[in-house]
Formats: structure tokens, sequence, C-alpha cells
């Protein structure tokens, strides 16, 4: 990320010149904009030669981490992903195009259908869930020891836990 400042700069330059909005909490919350940003750009980088898109591979990694047989409504997958209801209607079609997923009549509702994982869709979740921790694993890895990912791990549960 070359054409932004370091994050310790941006930080420094806030302290100097806007000391009033200095404050331990959002200096963590803009690393952690910073640390998306970072994670966000190197599983894009993972993805795209495998021609998925973020929003694809959420929604194939969400089927997969499914029981059998690895299917949801697509208000259920609009939940889980940070897509449009529009935006997942059309990434709906070109998965299913792709042959990743299909759509199947729900048993209980014959008014709608589900999204079911294919084993090509699978296979796809298995490659791109590879490709982005090799990503995953080259910025948090080469940052933080093993111990320090799990304290970090553990500290955003705790987190996460109490603002869900």
């Amino acid at each position: 990320m070359t054409d932004k400042y370091a994050i310790k700069q941006l930080l420094s330059l806030i302290d100097a010149h806007w000391p009033e909005v200095s404050c331990v909490e959002n200096d963590v919350i803009m690393c952690l904009i910073r640390m998306n940003d970072l994670i966000m750009n190197k599983a894009k980088e993972k993805l795209a030669p495998l021609g998925l898109t973020h929003a694809a591979f959420e929604v194939l990694t969400t089927l997969r981490a499914l029981p059998h047989p690895r299917q949801l409504t697509p208000t259920e997958l609009y939940k889980s992903a940070l897509l449009t209801s529009g935006g997942m209607t059309k990434l709906l079609k070109s998965l299913e195009e792709h042959g990743y997923i299909e759509r199947v009549w729900h048993e209980t509702d014959k008014r709608s259908k589900l999204v079911k994982l294919t084993k090509s869709g699978e296979d796809a979740a298995a490659q791109a869930m590879e490709a982005v921790s090799i990503g995953d694993r080259q910025i948090l890895g080469e940052t933080f020891s093993q111990e320090e990912m799990h304290k970090l791990r553990n500290l955003f549960l705790k987190g996460l836990e109490k603002l869900e």
C-alpha cells in the first residue's frame, strides 16, 4: 500500500494536528481498518487467478462450511455476505453459470428455491480457501508469532462476542 501514509505516520499526524481525537480507541480502529484493507487486497490478488470475486468467495465458503446438503435460502446467504439483494441475485446467477451452485426447490416452501453448493463449487471453495489462507499467512504469519496470533484471536473473539 505504498500510495497511502503508513499507519504510524497517519497516527502521528493526528496526534500532532488533531489531538482532540487522538486516543487509543481511534488508533485501534484505524489499525483494524488498515489491516482489513491489506487483507482484502491480498485476498483479491489470490482470488483473481481463480476467476472469483471476494463476494463469490464468501458465498462459496459460507455454503461449504454447512453440513450436507450445503444449502441455504438466498435470503440467508444475503445476510451472511456484505451484498445488496440485487448484487446477490447477479452473483448467484454467475455462480450457477459456472456450475458452482444449483438452485433446488425448497422442500417445505414450494414458492422458493434453495442455493445448493455443487461438487464443482466445493472444489472451487477449497482451492479459493487455500489461496486466501496462503495470503493470510503471508500477511499475518510474517508479522505475528503464533502466540501473538492466538492472543489476537481471543481478543477479537471477546470483543466481537460483546458487540454482536
